[in-house]
């Protein structure tokens, strides 16, 4: 196995795609805007990475797969605060209208009086901690720890637009009722979902069950969702990262 799958876990899957149409490098943007241009002018699923290289698939134990997808969805969420708090000079509910703009700011899309009359508690520090948030979760919804193999094309239209039963995948992986329950019980500790399916936190939180509208708690708890789930992503990676680095050692042996 060779060194050069080292970047993978430390890269955005969206700096390795190219983009019909915008004849640039995505790399200079900020967080939340690659993934606006991903949204925008993609050619292929960020998932291409991982299906296209039968070396990294192996080197994590997941050559015997085909579907890929994240177990997080930053859309889902990005789009419940953009129905509510768009400004007027974006239909920020659909990312597809938004152009680059290197001085991109999240609040050249959100409403920023809107959220605070919605939210007169709201603190700076809280405000400022929305957008981080969401700067975090935009950069790390592409990154390896944030995907996991599915066992057939099924289970990957499960959610995503048009929702069937849920709005993301973490609903599917806490569903007890799921046809697939069997198969995450089984696979739970091979792709290292314990982290996730353990974390209270995450279960306790407001923002993952389906909240149409936002007020001061439940702003408040997909701050804190966000920033559970970013720590969530980075030590998974670290996890996979580590089983790799194993991996290799046991080959070259």
């Amino acid at each position: 196995m060779g060194e050069d799958l080292v970047e993978f876990f430390n890269v955005d899957f969206k700096d390795k795609l190219s983009y019909r149409g915008l004849g640039e490098d995505i790399k200079e943007y900020s967080n939340l805007q690659k993934w606006i241009i991903y949204k925008s002018y993609k050619n292929k699923d960020a998932d291409i990475i991982i299906k296209n290289n039968k070396q990294l698939r192996d080197a994590l134990g997941w050559g015997q797969y085909e579907y890929f997808d994240c177990i997080f969805s930053l859309g889902t969420y990005f789009g419940l605060i953009c129905r509510q708090f768009s400004n007027e000079n974006h239909n920020a509910s659909d990312v597809r209208n938004m152009k680059p703009d290197k001085g991109f700011d999240i609040y050249n899309v959100l409403d920023k009086k809107a959220i605070i009359d919605a939210c007169p508690k709201l603190s700076k520090k809280q405000l400022d901690g929305l957008a981080s948030a969401l700067s975090g979760f935009a950069r790390s919804t592409h990154t390896i720890g944030n995907y996991m193999p599915c066992p057939d094309s099924k289970y990957n239209k499960e959610k995503g637009f048009p929702m069937t039963r849920y709005n993301d995948r973490i609903e599917l992986l806490y569903d007890s009722s799921s046809e697939y329950k069997e198969w995450i019980d089984k696979n739970e500790k091979i792709l290292h979902l314990e982290s996730i399916l353990n974390n209270k936190k995450l279960k306790e939180l407001p923002c993952q069950k389906n909240v149409r509208k936002l007020n001061i708690d439940n702003i408040t708890s997909l701050i804190e969702w966000m920033e559970v789930v970013n720590t969530l992503i980075q030590n998974r990676t670290k996890i996979l990262f580590e089983e790799y680095r194993n991996r290799q050692k046991t080959t070259s042996n």
